[in-house]
C-alpha cells in the first residue's frame, strides 16, 4: 500500500505534512526531543481569498491518553512575499497520539514537520491501521473482512542509525493470537522516516474475528524486543 519505500539506511522518526488548504491527521509519537518546523506562503496565481494574500491558521493536539492542546499559533493574514515561519525549533512532546488540525478557512501554501533529536533512545510508536480507498490511504479503528489493510508504526535508534531489525505482527482476538505474519523494514520517503509495516488482506472467512481486536507487533531491535500493540474492529 506504500508505494514509496526505501532500504533502510538509517532509523529516523519523522513526520512531514504539506498542503494548500485546510487538512487533518494523526500520528503517533514515541515520546522525547523533537524539532518543530512550520512554513506558510502566498502563492502567485492560486485561487485565493485575497489577490495578494492567504490566510494560515492551524492547532496541534496531543489528543491520547491524554487531551492536551499544543497551540501553533492563531489565524496569520501572510502579505505577499511575507511568509510565516516557525522554527526549526526544540519541543519535548510526551509519547502518545498527535492530531494536526489545519483550519478549512486556510488557503496558504504550507509545510508541517516534526523530527525526532538524535539524542532520544531508541523506541517504537503505537502501530496505526491504514484503509485504502478512492481518495488514497487513511488512518482508521476499523475494516471490513473485504478491506486490505496495513498497519504501520515508526521506529528509531539513538544516534538515528541503520542496526539490524526483525518483528512479527500478531493479531489477537478474545486474546488468543490468530494471525502471525512478518513484519517488513524500509523508509517512508514522504516523511523521511523509519518504518515497520504489514500489509494484510482479509477475506469472507475471517468473520468469525469481528468484532474487537488487537495487532501486537513484536519487534527487535538491535538485539533488544520492543513490543507495541493497538486495538481494531473487524466487520463481517
Amino acid at each position: 500500500m506504500f508505494a514509496a519505500l526505501a532500504v533502510p539506511g538509517y532509523a529516523r522518526e519523522s513526520h512531514f505534512y504539506r498542503g494548500d488548504s485546510g487538512y487533518s491527521t494523526t500520528f503517533n509519537l514515541i515520546g522525547g526531543k523533537y524539532t518543530i518546523y512550520v512554513y506558510a506562503h502566498f502563492v502567485r496565481n492560486f485561487k485565493t481569498h485575497s489577490p495578494d494574500g492567504c490566510v494560515f491558521m492551524r492547532n496541534l493536539q496531543r489528543v491520547w491518553p491524554t487531551h492536551d492542546t499544543a497551540q501553533l499559533g492563531g489565524p496569520v493574514p501572510l502579505r505577499n512575499p511575507i511568509p510565516f515561519k516557525l522554527g526549526p525549533s526544540p519541543v519535548t512532546l510526551a509519547a502518545g497520539r498527535y492530531a494536526l488540525y489545519v483550519a478549512s478557512m486556510s488557503d496558504c501554501e504550507w509545510e508541517f514537520l516534526l523530527e525526532s533529536a538524535p539524542e532520544n533512545v531508541t523506541g517504537v510508536s503505537e502501530p496505526q491501521m491504514f484503509t485504502s480507498g478512492s481518495t488514497g490511504l487513511r488512518v482508521s479503528a476499523s475494516a471490513s473482512v473485504h478491506d486490505a489493510v496495513q498497519f504501520t508504526a515508526q521506529y528509531r535508534t539513538s544516534g538515528d542509525a541503520a542496526v539490524p531489525v526483525s518483528g512479527e505482527l500478531q493479531v489477537l482476538h478474545n486474546g488468543k493470537t490468530v494471525r502471525s505474519l512478518p513484519v517488513k523494514f524500509g523508509i517512508d520517503k514522504n516523511m523521511q522516516s523509519s518504518i515497520a509495516y504489514v500489509p494484510v488482506q482479509w477475506s469472507p472467512e475471517d468473520a468469525k474475528y469481528a468484532g474487537k481486536n488487537t495487532a501486537r507487533m513484536v519487534l527487535k531491535i538491535d538485539g533488544e524486543e520492543y513490543i507495541t500493540s493497538t486495538d481494531f474492529t473487524l466487520t463481517p
